[in-house]
């Protein structure tokens, strides 16, 4: 059996075809997209991906905005880099290109990026939306994947898939889109360190193998016709580029993508070109809803339409997202699967709305004005906690007293611990305090309980120590001992 060829080139062209009339559509509009790259060091390999990328740009109408700098950058300068095309307004969206060289912190790196101009989907905040379930850019590799799977009718719902691999770039994300709902694969992840990785491999009926290995798949590791993509480079003893599958595994699977004959590559770059598209789009429409908005007074209103909503949505591969971004989804055996919208932040880190909690007494309960949640800088739970723990042992100790005969003693001791514990309310706010509502609700409710308290203390008889003229002819009590 020969396998049939998963053919990378013939997707990217109908990509391209669809994606340059929409290009077109946004230049009559006075909008040019822009897709930037930051390329650091001559690596022959990097140089040509690179090129490649800014060619299908200039094939579909995208305009390419090129950061060359040499192997020797240092990490400043490679972040200078970053932020210039952060703040660039003609760059809708930008990559930059992995590996960086030894030194360099690429997650520092990544960490810079806008996470609304991130092409490659790899800033550590749109990788989080990704297991969230939230619209976010999709990796542009496993992107690619179920691109040439769906284009040749490799059933993915249900399937056994084995991603061989544990990279950022692929190996992480591949199993987050093939679990979505809209996917429904069982996946096994394997890597260069699994126990006998041929019984897992045997298994598979889609194989994703993107481990950087010469190699490492035989035929005899592949189930007869199953589907294998390779989108694993290394190189072999003899120098040569080449990918994890050997080429005698096409004799015995039933689809594949040799590597390094670039099947899977050419769909990469179209998806960076339409998340670029997606998002100069989006804002213009944002830009056109805050307008109208504006010209019906109800400008505060109206709902912002972030970039990665947008490349959520207009993704050019279906089966992006279904109703898992939903706060409330029904699958297909009518379980409903509740999500709370405020479980990820946006894209400034605050959180997608404002709830009002109330925070029981636990090891959380840490900022009265911060729902309960200890922030940077905070103290152990313990040192967050004493003035609730003071408050409750002085009222606790009162309480005691008072049931050993000593009333008043016992019941100065209760109010005291309360009207102390309004004045810790005011006094330390960042601390953790029994919160029940506001701060200023809290030192209230306090102070008049503890104040009354007090006053009956002193007020009770025999020997009262106080005497207030209009409560004397109308309030009487006598605390009594045998």
């Amino acid at each position: 059996m020969t396998a049939q060829i998963l053919d990378g080139k013939a997707t990217a062209a109908a990509i391209k075809s669809d994606l340059t009339a929409r290009v077109a559509a946004l230049k009559e509009k006075g909008v040019t997209p822009g897709l930037g790259t930051i390329l650091v060091g001559d690596d022959p390999g990097s140089q040509k991906y690179v090129a490649g990328k800014h060619r299908d740009c200039a094939q579909v109408g995208i305009a390419s905005i090129q950061r060359e700098l040499p192997a020797t950058a240092t990490q400043e300068e490679i972040e200078a880099a970053v932020r210039e095309l952060n703040e660039d307004p003609a760059c809708t969206g930008y990559i930059v290109q992995l590996p960086l060289p030894k030194g360099i912190d690429e997650n520092r790196i990544l960490e810079l990026m806008d996470p609304d101009k991130d092409a490659d989907g790899l800033h550590p905040m749109n990788l989080g939306r990704l297991v969230l379930n939230e619209p976010a850019p999709l990796p542009c590799t496993p992107n690619g994947v179920l691109t040439l799977l769906r284009r040749y009718g490799v059933e993915i719902k249900g399937a056994e898939v084995v991603v061989v691999g544990r990279g950022v770039t692929i190996g992480r994300p591949m199993p987050l889109l093939l679990t979505r709902r809209s996917e429904n694969a069982t996946v096994t992840q394997c890597h260069t360190g699994t126990r006998d990785l041929s019984a897992h491999l045997k298994r598979a009926d889609i194989i994703v193998a993107a481990a950087g290995s010469a190699h490492l798949i035989r035929a005899e590791d592949v189930k007869p016709g199953a589907a294998v993509l390779d989108v694993g480079v290394s190189r072999s003893a003899e120098g040569k580029i080449v990918g994890d599958v050997h080429p005698d595994v096409a004799e015995v699977a039933g689809w594949i993508s040799p590597n390094p004959r670039p099947d899977v590559g050419p769909t990469d770059p179209r998806p960076r070109c339409s998340s670029t598209w997606s998002r100069r789009r989006s804002a213009v429409s944002a830009e056109r809803s805050a307008g109208s908005a504006s010209q019906a007074g109800d400008t505060e209103g109206a709902p912002a339409v972030t970039s990665a909503q947008a490349v959520q949505g207009e993704q050019d591969a279906p089966g992006v997202v279904d109703g898992d971004a939903d706060a409330v989804v029904r699958d297909e055996d009518g379980d409903l699967t509740v999500r709370d919208p405020v479980s990820a932040p946006d894209a400034e880190g605050r959180p997608r709305r404002v709830t009002r909690r109330f925070p029981l007494f636990t090891k959380d309960t840490a900022r009265p004005e911060g729902g309960g949640r200890a922030a940077p800088g905070d103290a152990f739970a313990p040192a967050r906690q004493w003035p609730v723990l003071a408050v409750l042992g002085l009222v606790g100790l009162g309480l005691l007293v008072t049931a050993f005969g000593q009333f008043r003693l016992g019941t100065l001791l209760i109010g005291t611990a309360l009207l102390g514990g309004g004045a810790m309310r005011w006094l330390l706010p960042d601390v953790g305090m029994l919160a029940v509502r506001s701060r200023f609700t809290d030192i209230v409710t306090y102070g008049i309980m503890g104040l009354a308290i007090v006053l009956l203390a002193m007020m009770a008889q025999p020997n009262p120590w106080l005497q207030i003229p209009f409560l004397k002819d109308t309030l009487h009590f006598t605390v009594t001992s045998e």
